[in-house]
Order: C-alpha cells, then structure tokens, then sequence
C-alpha cells in the first residue's frame, strides 16, 4: 500500500503486528508532531520497502536476472542471489529506494536497522562491491546499525602456542583460519574438549586452484569428510587480488552437551573462533559495560556504510501509570556507549562504528497492540481519526541509526549533492568523543557522537566562508521568526548581532532590541547569525 497524502496515512487502520519496530524507527527519523514529540527531519518524506523472510527459487531467479541488467559493471552480481539470500534482498531494496528518489529529482538517506551476526560470510562480499557504486553517487546516503552484540562475548582469538578457556555451551563452533597460498598447504590440528579435529588445508587450496573467480567471484567453496562435518569456506576479497586466504571451518561436534571446553592447536598461524549464536558464555548486560570486540554487524560492517552506534543517556522514562519504566537494564552509565552496542575491529581489522547517537530508552511511535510487554513499554496513547496512536521506549542501534539518518537527511536538505564520502567526512570532521581517553577514531564511538548543527554548517561550508562563525547554537536561548524579524527569547538587549550571507559576506551589523532582531529588507534566502559570544543559528527568510 502506497500512502502518498497525510490524509490517508491517518484514516489508515493501524496493524495488529507483534514486532512494531519499523513505525518506532520511522518515528525517530522522519516523525511528525505526536505527544509533544517530533522525529529529526519531520518534513521529510517517508518511503519504504519490504524485505521478505524468504525467497523462493522463481524469485531469486528473478532477481538474478535483474541484478544482472541495473548492475552491468558487476555482470557476476546475479550470481550471489541464488547464495547469500538476504544480502541481494538489500542490495535489490537499496537499489528501487534510491531509483524512487532520483525519479523524484531528490536525495535519500536510507536508514537500515538492521544486522547479521554471520559476519564471515558478508565480509567485502560482490555485494558489498554493488552497495559501495551505489553510494558514489551524488544524494544517495546508506546508515546501518552497528549491532546490539556488544554485551557478548562472541569471539576469541589465539596465537601460535597459546590455549584458550571458553565456554561453548551446545552450540557448533566456527573456526577462522587466516594464511598466504604461498606458504603451502598447513594442517591443522585442534583439540576442543574430547573433540579432536585435523583438517588437511590442501582439500582447500586444490578447490581454490580450479576456482574461476571471475565466473564465481563469491562462491563457496565446501568440502566435507566421514568423520565431520565441515563447512571449508574461502572468503575472496573483490576482485580477487590477495595471496592471503581466510577461511570458515564449520565443525560441528559431536555428541556436545554443553560444558567448558578447552582448546589447544599446533597450528602455527592466526586462529579465531567465533559463535553464531549469542555467547560462549551469557552475558546479562545489568553486569557487564559491554564493548566486547568483534561484535559489528553485517553490513554495518561494510567499508563504504556509515555504521552507527548507541549512547546511553536515559536509563529510565515515564510510562502511563507515571512508574519509571525501561526497556532493559543496561550496566553502562549515562552519558558512555551503551554496553548493548557492538564495536570493532572487523574480522579484517578496520574500526567501525563510523558513529554513535542516543539509542537507550527512546521515545518514538509504536502500533497499539494488546502485547502485555508492549503496554509496559508505553509512554502516551491519544486516540485520533477513530483509532489509537501511541509512543513507547525501545533501546538499541536500531535507535541510535535512524537518529543519524534523520540528522544525515537535514544535511541533504541544505545541500542536495553531498556524497556518501563527504557525509562521512562532515561526521569525522564534527562528531565529538564523550570519553577523554578517545581522541581519534576508535572501535567504540567511531569518530563520537554525531553534531547535527556543526555538521550543517560543514556541509553548507560555512567554516570556510565565515571562519569566526561559532560552530554552536546559544544555550537556553531560543529563536522564532516572524515574517521578517527575528525574536531572540534568552538573550539580552544589546547583545552584538552579526548577519552573514552563505558566501560570508557580512550583511548587518545590529543589536538585540527589545527581545527582537529586524531583518527588514532582506531578500528570501538562508543567512548565518552570530549572536555575541553566545553562540550562532541559521534562518531562513
């Protein structure tokens, strides 16, 4: 259903779904007034699109096909459909997004609140290859979730001679094998519990020989034996150009109960092991601040994507019976990274996040639903048009991404044609890190939190236009434009004002009189403002 007037959207009946995290996201980004709350970029518009669970085998036909003609520099693209299912879904929903948008003659941000922890199969994958040339063009944004994994402990790494304790409860282990071709063929031989695995890496390295990596750029090589099974997968970067290997061992062992296992190998290169599921051991993330490595989602892990993180500044709000009321009890403090939210390296080593924004207990809409945990959740109700509308608090990097969207979206407002590049330059260049220790970008806060209004200016190049323009609006002072003339509520009379046009040259020179700034014969346009010391704003006339 295609909701194209305000009008249909509120006679719309609401959907009875039991996972209302989509409206929630939404809400943040691109939010109309509701409950004395409004998302980041509210006169933006809203597009969608639906990512089903499944595909059947006509459907991913389909979809090869067409991956095939809208990406004829990847003619190998089709080929992944019928591999890595919900990595083509999000390059073919990327894709028809920002085909809307162009067709519209404007940018687009798309927020994707979304990860996989299966991060070893969609490391620098062919589709990764299709995002990164979508995003070169001019307009078209991509900001992705980081991941909620930070409270557990999902990945241990060992060097030659060291042994590792761990937990693996009753789930399989994946083994991460990194060498170089031309060392040889190692074997390798690991020992977990009463579990004792020796895996031959020629069986490898012959399927890689007769591999013809522009045919099958992305395909997964596999072999199995009598006694295991095993999931041998090589990883190629794209295109492939690198003598060093990386490969997934999938064992699955047998007859495992659970119980601490201990693991010890000869193998003389890097070894990592990673769990799909949740932990080597659980985590409650009441006890712990998190920040445990490794834990970046797919594609937040992607280079080119801007990968966001959470900030916990609120561990609790009001709900309908007035009784404080949170999502979930987190053991990081107000004010530092959320211990839910994933940090880096890469398996590859880079640092992700790129960013981080509020993500703990946010406030944004939801459907009304008869789910008990979701009434606990809520923090107003209003009925409009027949129906019930309410808002509730959720927590995640679900909330911290659409935060950067909506901000990202603002940004596109004041200039059309930034790049998925420059956004990232503006955050590096404007984002502020909320722990001394951090002074560059890191596997935590990336480059920190993200600035909505220096980032404007940067993006307005407004630093170079006007080099002694403040980079911050006033503090407790607000603003409010009346045809022209500007009222100043928080400052006092005779305060200097300045009046610059986007080029820098200086307009007016004035001062606060009676609460109120006149801007009379001044032609429709954006001006910068400095007010004293205190701080500068931009309007528009």
């Amino acid at each position: 259903m295609i909701y194209d007037s305000p009008k249909k959207v509120l006679a719309a009946t609401p959907v009875d779904i039991s996972v209302p995290h989509g409206s929630h996201v939404a809400g943040i980004m691109a939010g109309t007034r509701f409950g004395g709350r409004q998302g980041i970029a509210y006169e933006a518009d809203i597009m969608g699109t639906e990512l089903p669970n499944e595909m059947y085998d006509g459907a991913k036909y389909e979809v090869s096909q067409w991956l095939t003609k809208v990406f004829p520099e990847l003619p190998a693209l089709g080929l992944r459909a019928k591999m890595e299912q919900t990595d083509i879904m999000i390059v073919a929903a990327l894709k028809a997004l920002f085909e809307q948008a162009d067709a519209k003659g404007k940018p687009c941000v798309v927020n994707l609140s979304y990860g996989s922890r299966r991060l070893w199969e969609q490391t620098r994958s062919l589709a990764e290859q299709a995002i990164e040339n979508m995003l070169k063009v001019p307009g078209h944004i991509f900001v992705v979730a980081a991941g909620n994994e930070g409270c557990h402990d999902v990945y241990r790494e060992k060097k030659a001679g060291e042994t590792m304790d761990m937990d693996l409860g009753t789930y399989a282990s994946r083994l991460f094998v990194s060498w170089k071709k031309s060392e040889g063929n190692p074997v390798l031989n690991v020992s977990l519990g009463s579990e004792k695995v020796t895996v031959d890496m020629k069986h490898l390295t012959d399927l890689v020989n007769a591999w013809d990596a522009e045919q099958e750029p992305d395909k997964e090589l596999k072999y199995e034996d009598e006694n295991y099974f095993y999931a041998l997968t090589y990883m190629p970067f794209y295109p492939q150009a690198s003598d060093d290997i990386t490969v997934l061992l999938d064992v699955r062992l047998h007859g495992s109960e659970g119980g601490s296992y201990r693991m010890t190998s000869d193998y003389a290169g890097a070894l990592s092991i990673m769990n799909e599921e949740y932990a080597f051991s659980q985590v409650n993330p009441a006890e712990s601040i998190g920040q445990y490595p490794r834990t970046v989602s797919a594609p937040a892990c992607f280079e080119s994507v801007i990968a966001v993180g959470a900030m916990h500044y609120r561990s609790y709000v009001t709900g309908l019976d007035g009784q404080p009321v949170t999502q979930a009890e987190l053991g990081s403090k107000p004010g530092t990274l959320a211990c839910l939210s994933s940090c880096g390296p890469t398996l590859d080593g880079r640092i992700k996040p790129d960013v981080v924004a509020p993500g703990v207990n946010i406030v944004s809409a939801v459907p009304v639903l008869t789910n008990p945990e979701m009434a606990r959740l809520m923090v107003y109700k209003e009925t409009k048009f027949g129906n019930e509308y309410a808002l509730a608090t959720f927590s995640g990097t679900s909330m911290a991404t659409p935060h950067v969207a909506g901000v990202v979206a603002l940004w596109l407002q004041a200039n059309p044609k930034l790049t998925q590049s420059q956004v990232k330059d503006i955050i590096k260049n404007t984002s502020h890190q909320r722990e001394d220790k951090y002074t560059e970008k890191n596997n935590f806060y990336g480059w920190g939190e993200i600035d909505a209004y220096a980032g404007i200016l940067e993006a307005l190049g407004l630093p170079t236009a006007i080099p002694t323009l403040s980079k911050n609006q006033p503090e407790r002072v607000t603003f409010r434009l009346v045809g022209d003339v500007l009222y100043v509520d928080g400052a006092d009379d005779g305060t200097h004002v300045t009046v610059y046009s986007l080029s820098g040259t200086v307009l007016q020179n004035t001062t606060v009189q009676q609460g109120r700034i006149s801007l009379s014969g001044r032609n429709k346009d954006v001006y910068a403002i400095q007010l004293g010391t205190l701080g500068s704003t931009l309007i528009r006339l």
